[in-house]
């Protein structure tokens, strides 16, 4: 199920949303490192290298139009998240979830807030999808 329009850059009052490129492999190697980023991912043990993340990355942007954007802050561009739309298959059906992973020293700031919504947003302006899920560890 690609989608027409590919997950664009997007940008919200304090910060820039930008495709993933091969060089924030050091940033994805620090998110699968540190353990209060990887805790509650739902695909179950933390297996992946930063290669096989950001290649998996590229390849869902290539198929379905759709994965994790880059957040920076503004003006500084300091990379501080992943968010974006992937496609997941969920009992069955085709469901476009909300993402995210975000460094724990920009916890509570409400950037993972301010850049969902931003996604959410284009999916249902765009996309015009029905609805969009995030699946939560409820332990998370």
């Amino acid at each position: 199920m690609p989608f027409l329009k590919e997950l664009p850059p997007l940008e919200t009052e304090r910060l820039w949303l930008r495709h993933m490129v091969p060089s924030d492999i050091e940033y994805v190697r620090q998110m699968l490192a540190d353990p209060r980023m990887t805790k509650y991912v739902i695909m179950g043990p933390m297996t992946w290298t930063a290669e096989t993340w950001l290649a998996r990355t590229f390849e869902r942007r290539e198929k379905d139009g759709l994965t994790f954007l880059a957040v920076e802050l503004k003006p500084s561009h300091t990379f501080i998240a992943q968010i974006g739309l992937l496609l997941q298959e969920v009992e069955g059906r085709k469901e476009v979830e909300v993402g995210y992973h975000l460094f724990p020293q920009y916890w509570g700031k409400g950037y993972a807030t301010e850049a969902a919504k931003t996604c959410m947003e284009w999916a249902f302006e765009e996309l015009n999808v029905p609805r969009v899920i995030s699946l939560i560890n409820p332990d998370n």
